[in-house]
């Protein structure tokens, strides 16, 4: 072949590759011209739409502009939108397709002009502004057949037939695209709440040390923190059942807005960022209420349920707890009584200080701490008490102070503790007690269950003794006076000492005489011999003494029973020398099975 030939064949195929590549690839093909030259709006772009004006029929111009990600409405009245439902009418408009082209000159041949397509007065107008140029869409008349309407882009000459399904995506209503969320929570800081009228409203106010709520008005008193921020947070979730009206006018009697039951404030400070006010239930289902948007003046319809708790009085929303106190910033607890005494938290337990000095069973106090944290008042009997000593709360007859150490200050600084929380407890008044919280102002009412100890043995730890079953010798039972004595001679090596009457199993002694040498109180009962005859303890007659080698007899092992209490086990009684004397207490159900099947003469009363 010619190689000047093959030069011209080689250029001819490459200039045909770059024609492809950089020409022809370019252009759209047939299918896609022919699709954007049926687009009604072919220069629309949803995603570059930035205002968005709709008029439907008589109805008042919509109009919404689009900030960052969000569609807001700015007439007829400034409010969110729904997202979903502006960009899916967005997208509506950029999928609208013509089914047939009207010309100029066919518009121009009919008598009365655009009349004739119902474009005159259109049904519809939608303008979309995008990139500083505004499209305009005016919807006319339905087709004679075909399921079509008439629209117009202004600017055009020809006018479009499209499918009338195009219509159901305009709003129907002014209410139709509103986000029906109730409040702005992004935009709501707010640090007061005030609840009207004041004849049975509130104020509270979130503290920022504790974020707790304080109510101020109609007296202080702390806030029930976590019934607050529930409302609240069902207010952020709740959604309008429906919108009512936009402009009610002389209408607001008949919503029972004028004036309205109820009214929430919230502000910041002295600032209000949101005012709802509460009406009537609708007629039409009685489930709903009236609510109106103060700022906005629109009235809505909202779901009784969300709304009906902030009905109530003021009382349902103020803290009943009677102590609140952190656990872990507690070092002593003082309480006056019976006794007057006080418990104090080392590095691994608690010790009873005063009165006398002994090990406290920690979960005793833990107990104790448990129900003052759980103690809750009833009523207000007074808000506003100046005299205190009428309801026997100056001085109190009963109180309980739970004590910690300042953050400055050092651990061994006692005389620095710092109240965390204060209960005084008064005179009966019925079935029920007068107390005061923390020298508040108000005296309420509150129910005494009889489980908060009275006096410093109440709490002492609840191992009686701790005597290994090596340092027991014997154990003698005396019963109606008759003595029985079982002797020790070893390991699982008992036997019966001369002339001691009855028998004992020889398999189970030893385990018996294991849970004596640690016996371990229940429950303490009572104290002092003089309620002894109270529980028994005459009448059954019985004691055990467990002697130890090498060491004289003492009341300090001697272990009587009385009778069975109510729940089955039996009282027994002690003599402990940290306590000052004798105490009764619970006997542990193990070890009385073991005591009355093994060791007594005859069964117990």
């Amino acid at each position: 072949m010619n190689p000047s030939t093959t030069r011209w064949l080689a250029g001819i195929a490459l200039a045909l590759l770059a024609f492809v590549v950089f020409v022809d690839r370019g252009r759209k093909d047939t299918a896609d011209l022919a699709d954007a030259r049926a687009r009604v709006l072919p220069g629309l772009t949803p995603k570059d739409v930035t205002v968005l004006e709709i008029r439907a029929g008589t109805n008042r111009v919509l109009r919404l502009e689009r900030t960052a990600d969000a569609w807001r409405f700015t007439a007829p009245l400034p409010y969110p939108a729904q997202p979903a439902s502006v960009e899916r009418f967005l997208q509506s408009l950029e999928d609208l397709r013509w089914r047939s082209a009207i010309e100029a000159v066919e518009v121009l041949a009919q008598t009365n002009g655009l009349a004739a397509y119902g474009l005159t007065s259109p049904a519809a107008g939608v303008v979309a502004q995008q990139g500083g140029r505004a499209v305009e869409l005016r919807v006319g008349s339905h087709t004679p057949i075909g399921g079509q309407v008439y629209v117009q882009v202004v600017g055009q000459d020809s006018l479009f037939t499209v499918p009338d399904g195009f219509l159901k995506t305009l709003p129907e209503s002014a209410f139709d695209w509103r986000d029906t969320t109730l409040m702005p929570v992004p935009e709501l800081d707010f640090n007061r709440l005030e609840v009207r009228p004041a004849t049975n409203g509130f104020e509270v106010v979130r503290q920022a040390t504790n974020n707790l709520w304080i109510m101020t008005r109609p007296l202080t008193t702390p806030a029930d923190t976590a019934r607050l921020d529930h409302l609240v947070r069902q207010l952020e979730l709740a959604r309008v059942a429906g919108f009512v009206a936009d402009d009610p006018g002389d209408r607001l009697a008949s919503f029972g807005l004028a004036p309205p039951l109820r009214e929430l404030v919230f502000a910041r400070g002295p600032e209000e960022l949101f005012h709802l006010q509460v009406g009537r239930a609708s007629t039409d289902n009685p489930d709903l209420l009236y609510l109106r948007n103060a700022r906005l003046g629109n009235v809505m319809l909202m779901g009784r349920k969300v709304l009906e708790p902030w009905l109530t009085n003021y009382r349902d929303f103020c803290d009943r707890r009677l102590m609140v106190f952190p656990f872990d910033a507690i070092r002593r607890v003082e309480v006056r009584a019976e006794e007057a005494f006080a418990i104090e938290r080392g590095s691994n337990s608690w010790q009873v200080v005063s009165p006398l000095a002994a090990p406290a069973d920690s979960v005793l106090v833990l107990e104790m701490l448990a129900q003052l944290a759980g103690l809750e008042f009833i009523d207000f009997e007074r808000e506003v008490a100046t005299d205190f000593t009428v309801y026997g709360l100056e001085p109190p007859l009963r109180q309980y102070q739970v004590l910690g150490v300042p953050t400055n200050a050092p651990p061994a600084a006692a005389v620095t503790n710092q109240v965390l929380a204060r209960l005084d407890v008064g005179l009966p008044s019925g079935n029920l007690f007068f107390a005061r919280r923390s020298l508040e102002n108000a005296v309420v009412t509150m129910v005494d269950n009889g489980r908060l100890p009275r006096a410093a043995w109440e709490l002492r730890d609840r191992q009686v003794w701790d005597i290994s079953t090596n340092q027991i010798a014997a154990i003698t039972v005396q019963q109606r006076g008759t003595v029985k004595r079982l002797v020790r001679r070893g390991p699982l090596d008992w036997a019966p000492d001369v002339g001691s009457p009855g028998g004992f199993n020889p398999l189970t002694i030893e385990e018996t005489a294991y849970r004596l040498g640690k016996l371990r109180a229940e429950r303490w009962v009572a104290r002092g011999p003089e309620r002894l005859p109270l529980y028994g303890f005459p009448q059954t007659d019985c004691q055990i003494e467990v002697q130890l080698k090498d060491a004289p007899a003492s009341p300090k092992t001697v272990l009587r029973l009385g009778r069975r209490g109510p729940s089955g086990r039996r009282y027994a009684a002690v003599e402990l020398p940290d306590l000052g004397g004798l105490v009764i207490f619970d006997l542990p159900p193990p070890l009385q099975d073991f005591i009355e099947g093994d060791l007594l003469l005859a069964p117990l009363p």
